[in-house]
Formats: C-alpha cells, structure tokens, sequence
C-alpha cells in the first residue's frame, strides 16, 4: 500500500472527512464555509438548483442554452406554449389571433372582377354582381379577401358567418367562404338556386343538403377543419344569433397532404351570364381555433 504524504503527514486517510453516505446516489455537501460536509441526494440538488433559477417564473418556463456559453429561461411564449394542458391548448398558444379576423378588423381587400364591387361598412360586407352587365362576365368570385398567416391556424379552426340579406337570380350562383393557399382550396358554399349547402375543394365537390331559408336572412354557413378533413355545416339563426343546431352538409378528407391556408375569402360567385343583378350582405363573421 503506498503512503502520501505532505509535509511528514499523511494525505487523505482513504477519504478522512468526508460524510458517510446514508444510501445511494447521494453527493457530499457543505453545510457552510469553514463547516464539515453531509451526505446529501444528488436527485434533490438538482431539483432545488431548478427551483432557484425558474421557480419564479411563469407556469410552463423551461432551461435552456442562450447560445452565448450560459443558460436562461424560455421566452414568454414558448413558456406559454409548453404550459398547454393538451394539443388543443397547445395550437391555441401557437395561433393565438393577432387580430380579430372579423368584418371589424382591419386588412380585408377587394378581389374580384371589374364591374362587381364589395365593401365593409359597420361591420356589414356588402357584394353585388352584374352577371349582364360586369365586364369581363364575373366568372369568377367578388368578395374581400385577407392574408391570414399568423393570425390563425386555418387546419385547425371553426370559420362561421351570417348571410344577413340576399337578392338575385342565376343557375350558377354561390355564396362562398374560402380558404386558400395558392393551389388547394377548402370552401363551403350555399347554391343559391335551392339553398344547398355543400363543400367543395380542389379535389372535389360534394352534393350537399338543402338548408331551407338559409337565404331569408338569419342563414349562416359554417366550415369545420380539422387537418385533412373539412367539414361544412348551414343552419337558421334567430334575431342574428348562432344556430343552436346545425345541418350537416359534407366532408372532404385529404389524404395527399395539405399545405397551410394563408388566405381567407368571403365571397359570391355568379359565371352564369343569363343571371341578372346579384347582391348580398354577411355579417357577424367569427375565426375559432379547435
């Protein structure tokens, strides 16, 4: 056996001072300067040196790297995020609304053909349509339109609308909600002919149900998506509040992938020239996250 030692004396005595250890995974730890060392658990440690550095902070806050060689807490949003009991609470802290996206907010914009015209006034969006006189013929919609990109998740949403007053005539007439991302589309629409609710996409369309008096003015039209799958729903308000039942009128499922919706559209599309003057007022517009 070797013996160290310093100074005529003998060094470290196999550990000479040190506390003994009451079980396993346990760590020596100074009560104090100039004071003796106990036996403490190293689980414990760790978890008191988390408590000092975030207990303070805002539920869900997190360690992490500040890529500078030291370590901080998350930013209030991502805390927030990972303070989410479940993935619906998780998506509404990812798509929280920057803005309302109703007929209030700021950021609609016109889209459609010369001729036709749509405006927000008070809250009311207003669109009328010439089929006779427009030019070019309106085979494509008027509405306004807004970008959406970060205002919401448009996979992960409940889109609802009143059609407050309608006039006009035409067999391919539709009031629409849309939303777009350049190539694919989601859109619910009401056929104006029979008052058909259906959802069509760009992969398809679907036959929909008739919603009676969904044009006499306490109609509204409502979009579902979840992911892949879309679904759209009509049903008859009382004195411009919400349906308390909806009618079921289709679903869509992707299975080829989508991409995020950065467009929302409401709209009225008439490509039959026959029809006459087209106009339309929706109202009490409301973005949801599912």
């Amino acid at each position: 056996m070797t013996d160290y030692r310093k100074n005529g004396g003998a060094v470290g005595g196999g550990g000479a001072g040190l506390p003994v250890a009451g079980g396993a995974g346990e760590v020596p730890l100074s009560t104090g300067a100039g004071t003796t060392y106990v036996a403490a658990n190293l689980g414990d440690e760790v978890s008191d040196a988390i408590v000092a550095a975030i207990g303070g902070e805002p539920a869900g806050t997190a360690i992490i790297s500040d890529g500078a060689g030291d370590i901080g807490p998350t930013s209030a949003a991502v805390s927030g995020l990972l303070a989410a009991a479940d993935a619906a609470g998780m998506r509404a802290a990812l798509y929280a609304p920057l803005a309302t996206p109703t007929f209030a907010s700021a950021g609609w914009t016109y889209a459609g053909p010369a001729g036709a015209a749509a405006s927000i006034v008070a809250g009311v969006l207003g669109v009328t349509i010439n089929a006779a006189t427009d030019t070019p013929a309106p085979t494509f919609a008027a509405g306004m339109a807004r970008t959406i990109t970060g205002e919401f998740d448009a996979l992960a949403c409940d889109v609802r609308v009143r059609i407050s007053a309608f006039s006009g005539t035409g067999n391919f007439l539709r009031l629409k909600i849309t939303l777009f991302n350049g190539t694919q589309f989601i859109q619910p629409q009401v056929i104006a002919a029979d008052g058909t609710v259906r959802i069509d996409t760009d992969l398809g369309t679907g036959t929909g149900v008739v919603v009676a008096g969904i044009l006499d003015g306490e109609g509204w039209l409502r979009l579902v998506v979840d992911g892949g799958l879309a679904t759209v729903y009509g049903g008859i308000g009382t004195g411009g509040a919400e349906p308390t039942a909806w009618t079921f009128g289709g679903a869509r499922q992707r299975t080829d992938g989508i991409a995020p919706m950065d467009t929302l559209r409401v709209e009225v599309q008439q490509a039959d020239i026959s029809g006459g003057a087209v106009s339309v007022s929706y109202r009490d517009l409301s973005v949801r996250p599912l």
